[in-house]
């Protein structure tokens, strides 16, 4: 029986490698608009995901609200292609320390729909979730429950912690791959120095656009693009999106 861990999100608001193919001749590419490339790039092997598991035992218990009303929380409401998943933490700069961790991201600006116009820049994100290791984990974890785990484990042979890896991401949320191209809802993390990825329940949106391993920015044509919807698992027009967004 699939056991369900519910937990409340995190959120930082101070309010206060998978298969990548080339695709350059499909229309959804857009025309370049600077010669910059960049490769796409993870962190996450195939032997890691293999290890790790799916996410799909992990559900997040979190205030029921729309792509709107996260979106007056963002200082930039972009379309963003990920260049790269850089690294996964527990524990921040800010000292912030949680268990299910931080995905570290590196993202190229498309457009930008809300905020400072970002288009053509690179910016640094994190998102709650990752692909972690145990020992990853326990940095996070009350010190008194690792040491009890850690003296089971070296009584029963468990394995070494720094071998066993987890996958935290939440089940209704999107894990972002390298090389594809969403909608972001970003708030700058002054202590940080990096936007975080805001949002569940359907607010990252993946673009129907190819994935692809050489990055560049692109003319896209708001009215081509199409927005995955997780909770139809069809695709809706940006525009519709983006009418919902103050």
């Amino acid at each position: 029986m699939k056991k369900t861990v519910c937990f409340i999100l995190a959120v930082l608001i101070l309010t206060g490698c998978s298969t990548v193919t080339e695709k350059e001749s499909d229309s959804k590419m857009g025309q370049n608009v600077s010669e910059k490339i960049y490769t796409a790039s993870t962190y996450i092997t195939e032997d890691m995901k293999k290890k790790a598991g799916d996410a799909s035992s992990i559900t997040a218990e979190t205030i029921n609200k729309t792509i709107g009303e996260w979106s007056e929380d963002a200082d930039l409401v972009v379309l963003a292609t990920v260049i790269s998943i850089d690294e996964a933490k527990t524990v921040l700069a800010s000292g912030i320390k949680d268990e299910l961790g931080f995905t570290f991201s590196t993202i190229l600006v498309q457009q930008t729909f809300k905020g400072q116009d970002m288009n053509g820049k690179t910016l640094k994100t994190l998102k709650q979730g990752g692909i972690l290791t145990q020992a990853q984990i326990e940095q996070a974890s009350d010190p008194e429950a690792v040491k009890k785990h850690d003296y089971l484990r070296k009584k029963n042979g468990g394995e070494n912690p720094a071998d066993v890896y987890v996958n935290t991401n939440l089940e209704n949320d999107v894990m972002l791959e390298e090389g594809k191209t969403y909608l972001l809802l970003l708030n700058y993390v002054e202590e940080e120095d990096r936007y975080e990825i805001l949002g569940l329940n359907n607010c990252t949106r993946e673009a129907q656009i190819p994935q692809t391993r050489t990055i560049r920015q692109r003319s896209f044509k708001k009215d081509e693009i199409m927005l995955k919807n997780y909770e139809t698992q069809e695709f809706e027009s940006l525009d519709n999106v983006l009418s919902q967004i103050r």
